[in-house]
């Protein structure tokens, strides 16, 4: 899968799943911007797109962490946001518009220890709430957030849609995660072998 992203930036995420997964990581947070390509910059504005993600694992309330994290990276532009909440079960909210829009939506956050968040400028489909990052599985097994572009997505939306996955935005990450989660299902192979073998294929 080619994505015009940096190799550093892949191999990260890797290392974080592998960490989660692998080792029994009890807290970590991370929080990181990206720089789109010139390729993706709007013609209204003379600075480059830039996404932002922030997560934490650990054993404080993560929703206050994620919108702190999720607001110092507003200086850097964006036209939507979310988090993704998890303890024992998954809450998911996201939006068109600011962190503050996010936070009115969300009101009094259910209590998780386990979360992750994103601004995004909008690369593929148009800003709205369905747009917004995080996306979820088709099974709801998987939550992801995802800087970058999938050059390959309509092929692989195509192979997910004939063997039964539905989709609900016209977004690459939505087709990544469902993706994810085909291999893992189809290889019968553990979380983070499926992210390496979709981000090669």
């Amino acid at each position: 899968m080619v994505q015009r992203t940096h190799t550093y930036f892949k191999q990260a995420c890797l290392r974080l799943v592998s960490m989660a997964l692998k080792t029994g990581l009890t807290q970590a947070s991370v929080s990181i911007s990206t720089c789109m390509p010139k390729a993706t910059r709007s013609k209204h504005q003379n600075y480059l797109l830039m996404c932002g993600i922030v997560g934490y694992l650990g054993t404080r309330e993560a929703y206050p962490i994620l919108i702190q994290g999720l607001k110092r990276l507003e200086y850097r532009g964006y036209d939507s946001a979310g988090v993704a909440l998890f303890n024992g079960h998954l809450d998911m909210f996201k939006c068109k518009g600011k962190v503050a829009d996010l936070e009115a939506i969300v009101g009094t956050a259910p209590a998780a220890t386990m979360g992750i968040g994103h601004t995004r400028w909008a690369t593929h489909g148009e800003p709205n709430d369905p747009n917004s990052h995080p996306h979820a599985s088709n099974s709801g097994r998987l939550v992801m957030v995802h800087n970058g572009i999938i050059e390959n997505f309509a092929a692989l939306k195509e192979l997910l849609s004939k063997a039964g996955y539905v989709f609900h935005s016209d977004t690459d990450t939505e087709v990544l995660v469902n993706f994810i989660e085909y291999i893992q299902d189809q290889e019968e192979v553990e979380l983070d072998q499926a992210v390496r073998l979709a981000l090669n294929e």
